[in-house]
């Protein structure tokens, strides 16, 4: 009676190759019908709705096994679909399954790609990339990480070692923030005119542009109408990383007379802030003529960077800001934070820049207008994070501005208002 009983429960959770579905008299059971085809269907049931997903990947793995067993047998026999509650005792045997060996992605091995690798201390991330076999690239003493190229092998390692405070990040790219062609003379945008005429025009502040670089030989870059140096200093981040002798002697004034901008960005942002407009008679002066620039290369000729460059160049301004006077760093750049500001690695060596006293300006990002948009570092709370707007493209409105269609928009992730301020960012000269 017992055997009979059991057999009987089964037949409610059997596979019918026929199409009679199975009767099912508890209200909390559905019915599941999948066509297999145009005379069959196959059920099954589920004991509640959070196990509906798994009867539906059961059901689907039972069909291909009935399909692919048919070319072995002409009328398989049923097999049984078992809850967790019976014991796995078959109806029938079942029809052995044919098996299919699908190839397996495999990864290439030796292939080494960059990362910035953080621990309490630059020795302790230096030793631990170098335990698991790892290429040291360089350091970032100024969040205690350093660069490292790694494969696969490589990095899995490190991740199962104990490494106290050990963090590993991708070496992300960033990118140039830039608007469209220049149309407009910006100080009389934003009324910096007014603040000339009343002799505040930055004299003595230096402002660090990390960018592309700049073409210090151009005329309104070389000299101020007070006839003091203007670029005081240029520093290329990528080609010390490339060159382990470049380096600057005490009596050096500037660090390179050679580094030119091979993709234009750098050199519109540092004419943005401090031209003198010696070169076309003062009409086109930057926000702060008097000021001076320090020129920190951290992007190519394409505008394109990586994290561990900008980290870099950051660590390079915070110890030379006293040299130089480097009251601000301006970053026309970014790229999608990797983890919230606190952890991200460009967010953190910007805020150890403003924990040393320096002013940080950065772009919202161009990936807006959507919202939740805003790059790192401009998602950083400390920092003062620029939108852009332009005109409204009409001309009898021309003093009509609009949010840039290209500007990122905030809050940040972490619930801050974003951007703090807008300026003119399209069709600036």
């Amino acid at each position: 009676m017992r055997d009979a009983s059991h057999l009987a429960r089964l037949r409610h959770r059997a596979l019918s190759l026929r199409g009679d579905a199975v009767p099912v008299k508890r209200r909390s059971e559905r019915v599941l019908r999948i066509p297999r085809n145009e005379n069959a269907f196959m059920t099954t049931k589920t004991w509640s709705r959070r196990w509906l997903i798994a009867g539906c990947v059961a059901t689907v793995l039972l069909a291909l096994l009935a399909l692919m067993s048919r070319s072995d047998a002409p009328a398989p026999a049923p097999v049984t679909v078992v809850s967790r509650s019976v014991s796995p005792t078959p109806v029938a045997a079942a029809p052995a399954p044919v098996r299919i060996a699908l190839p397996s992605p495999v990864a290439p091995v030796g292939v080494r790609q960059d990362y910035i690798v953080q621990a309490e201390s630059v020795e302790a991330a230096r030793s631990a990339v170098a335990r698991v076999g790892g290429v040291v690239t360089g350091e970032l003493s100024i969040i205690r990480a350093v660069g490292a190229a790694l494969d696969d092998r490589e990095l899995e390692a490190l991740r199962a070692s104990d490494v106290p405070r050990l963090r590993i990040f991708e070496d992300s790219p960033v990118q140039a923030s830039s608007g469209h062609l220049p149309e407009t003379n910006y100080p009389s945008e934003v009324a910096a005119s007014n603040l000339h005429v009343g002799g505040v025009t930055g004299r003595g502040v230096t402002v660090a542009v990390l960018d592309s670089g700049v073409w210090s030989t151009l005329g309104p870059l070389q000299t101020t109408p007070y006839q003091t140096p203007h670029v005081l200093a240029q520093y290329d981040v990528i080609q010390a990383r490339q060159s382990a002798t470049y380096s600057q002697t005490a009596a050096q004034q500037n660090y390179s007379q050679s580094i030119n901008d091979l993709f234009g960005h750098g050199t519109h942002i540092s004419s943005i802030i401090a031209s003198s407009g010696v070169a076309t008679t003062g009409n086109y002066q930057g926000v702060a003529p008097g000021g001076n620039l320090v020129s920190v290369r951290v992007l190519d000729s394409t505008g394109a960077g990586r994290y561990f460059d900008v980290i870099a160049g950051i660590a390079w301004v915070v110890k030379e800001k006293s040299r130089y006077n480097i009251r601000v760093i301006n970053l026309s750049l970014g790229a999608p934070p990797q983890s919230p500001y606190w952890d991200d690695p460009l967010d953190q060596a910007v805020m150890a820049a403003w924990a040393s006293g320096i002013v940080v300006v950065t772009a919202a990002g161009n990936r807006g207008p959507q919202p939740m948009t805003i790059n790192a570092p401009g998602n950083v709370p400390y920092v003062i994070t620029v939108g852009a707007v332009t005109d409204a493209y009409h001309p009898m409105h021309p003093l009509q501005y609009q949010l840039a269609s290209f500007s990122s928009a905030g809050p940040t992730t972490e619930g801050f208002v974003k951007p703090e301020i807008v300026g003119m960012g399209g069709h600036i000269l």
